[in-house]
């Protein structure tokens, strides 16, 4: 595939409406049905989080959560975006990690329901062993969110594997990844779709090469 494979009927220009001014910019943590989920990448106490559609021009800011740095001494925030199809809500969901071993510190997990437009606790935590990579892109499949994760073995072993976030039922689910990446450094995979299915990209920094790992049957990592 080049550039000459692709083509368009008509170039359109949307109007971002957040703004450009420094210290800002902006990061798309998932899309659904036409609605992206953005937050702001600053390093602030509260990222303000956007839920907006290019195509009606609507934008909406989410409220300050429950949980904040001021409330729990928090260290890093995972963001995840998909849509309740039961439900018929987009919903947002917030992984607040505490300062300290995070594999050690209890998590507390979130949820913003559009419908509702405020946050919620739940019950769901990730286990205290299980760490989902901060600026690992979401891929979105099935209802589900995935995201790149580690966890730490009884002897401190770090294994690779898939982390999912179900969101109608708000519960999280683990995907193992195949043997062949278990053990590979983490800041060279990335969990991503391939023709519907989920996938994960191995990047060689040494060959500058990329393979790429696929789920032809979902839940079954050696398939």
């Amino acid at each position: 595939m080049n550039n000459e494979d692709c083509s368009v009927d008509e170039n359109i220009k949307i109007e971002f409406p957040f703004g450009y001014s420094l210290p800002w910019y902006y990061r798309i943590i998932g899309s659904c049905n036409g609605v992206l989920c953005l937050t702001s990448d600053t390093f602030q106490l509260t990222k303000p989080i956007f839920l907006w559609n290019p195509a009606i021009r609507r934008k909406v800011k989410l409220p300050v959560p429950q949980v904040t740095f001021e409330s729990m001494g928090l260290n890093e925030v995972v963001i995840g975006f998909g849509f309740d199809v039961k439900n018929n809500d987009f919903k947002v969901v917030r992984i607040a990690y505490g300062r300290g071993d995070r594999y050690q510190v209890p998590h507390k997990v979130e949820i913003y329901e559009l419908s509702v437009g405020k946050w919620r606790e739940i019950d769901g935590q990730v286990r205290l062993n299980r760490l989902v990579e901060i600026f690992c892109t979401q891929v979105l499949l099935n209802g589900i969110a995935h995201w790149t994760a580690i966890k730490r073995s009884r002897r401190s072993l770090l294994k690779n594997l898939i982390m999912g976030f179900n969101m109608t039922n708000e519960v999280f689910e683990e995907i193992p990844m195949p043997d062949a990446l278990v053990n590979a450094w983490k800041f060279n995979l990335n969990t991503t779709l391939y023709e519907e299915s989920l996938a994960v990209l191995q990047y060689d920094r040494q060959h500058k090469s990329c393979c790429i790992w696929v789920m032809k049957e979902y839940g079954f990592p050696e398939s």
